[in-house]
């Protein structure tokens, strides 16, 4: 299960984790693991958020990338894709070579990974990724990129303001 829980946060699809809802963060694995208790469903759960706005982040970002009116909002984008979610992948990647190597801060006696072990080393990604996904969503609004309504998205004056102000939110792992 570990295995696939590490593909799935990669942005790889899972069953997993079940595509339910519309927005990125809703998910639900209470019917589809009824063997699991509720503590390991909730930690589920939380790591099929993550996942899910991680895929879901990539994709917009992508769109962004290639097709926003402001080249500033590009440069963002890309910025966003190819530093802030490699340093994610780098994570992954990370905790992957912990376990297989049964390093002791994260493999228990009896060659055992706690689930819970797996959620707090991604726990300081839950806010980055819901503020990247926020960020994204200032430069091209989610329903907007569907449509491809150019009126919609900000202008590069608007995403320096905002980038600007974000920076003094006294959150660090923002600012940078």
């Amino acid at each position: 299960m570990l295995h696939e829980v590490l593909l799935a946060l990669s942005g790889h699809p899972s069953p997993l984790f079940g595509q339910h809802g519309d927005s990125p963060g809703a998910h639900d694995a209470d019917g589809d693991l009824d063997i699991l208790s509720p503590s390991e469903k909730g930690l589920l759960n939380s790591l099929g958020q993550l996942s899910e706005l991680h895929t879901s982040l990539r994709t917009h970002l992508d769109g962004i990338a290639a097709s926003h009116r402001s080249i500033i909002s590009r440069a963002v984008a890309t910025s966003i894709r190819q530093t802030h979610l490699a340093r994610f992948q780098r994570k992954i990647i990370d905790v992957e070579r912990r376990i297989l190597t049964k390093d002791p801060s994260i493999v228990g006696a009896y060659n055992i990974v706690p689930l819970s072990t797996i959620v707090s080393d991604f726990g300081e990604w839950q806010r980055r990724m819901q503020w990247y996904w926020d960020a994204a969503c200032f430069m091209r609004p989610d329903h907007e990129s569907k449509s491809k309504d150019k009126q919609q998205e900000c202008t590069g004056a608007a995403l320096i303001d905002r980038l600007r102000a974000d920076t003094q939110t006294g959150y660090p792992d923002i600012e940078t």
